[in-house]
């Protein structure tokens, strides 16, 4: 026949097509480490959440300190109140308020101690002498029958500081939990889901 024979001793070698790898694989890793990054990003910002909303800290300590307050007065003061020995008692007075002539003694002895208002997180957004109704200028200590005298132009309050103290414990939980929350669900289900998707596509791209 006219045409092209081979030579049947001519061996033919087969020619194999490499498959192109699936970019699923690479997509997954890709999503899993932002989810990841995510993942981080919340759990960080709940922890961080309750300092930066100051707003809700300020109303919450307010209501722990206006619980706490066991007797309140303004102007002329002379008068007396009985007072546990074993618990310690804050003063303080309103803002933009002054106070004159304060005594505060017990057998005409003083149970008083003046400080000035300060600070207790200087590094955080909460002004303690400037941003609650009150600010603090003192405490009394180991007192039972306590004899107040003072002229004020604003209200004076007297706080009770264990009561205080653990209205203020519990605030911080409640508060601190509302962030862990954040912390733990939605940056813990984050990171889950990053992990399993890194290690999803990472093998997809060995088992390419």
């Amino acid at each position: 026949m006219p045409g092209i024979h081979p030579d049947p001793t001519t061996t033919f070698h087969e020619i194999q097509v490499q498959p192109e790898k699936s970019s699923t694989g690479k997509v997954l890793l890709l999503i899993g480490v932002a989810v990841f990054v995510l993942g981080i990003v919340l759990g960080i910002s709940g922890f961080t959440s309750v300092e930066e909303d100051s707003e809700v800290w300020l109303s919450e300590v307010q209501s722990d300190i206006d619980d706490a307050i066991i007797w309140r007065g303004t102007g002329d003061i002379n008068e007396s109140i009985s007072l546990d020995p074993e618990k310690s008692y804050g003063v303080a007075i309103s803002q933009d308020s002054e106070i004159f002539n304060i005594s505060i003694s017990e057998a005409n002895m003083s149970v008083f101690r003046a400080e000035g208002c300060k600070d207790s997180n200087p590094e955080d957004t909460v002004e303690d002498c400037k941003d609650y109704a009150h600010y603090s200028i003192g405490q009394i200590e180991n007192a039972s029958d306590v004899k107040l005298f003072f002229n004020s132009t604003g209200e004076v309050v007297i706080v009770d500081n264990l009561v205080f103290f653990k209205g203020l414990e519990s605030t911080v939980w409640e508060l601190a939990g509302s962030g862990l929350l954040l912390a733990f669900v939605g940056g813990g289900c984050s990171l889950c889901l990053g992990v399993s998707l890194l290690a999803v596509g990472a093998f997809i791209n060995y088992k390419n």
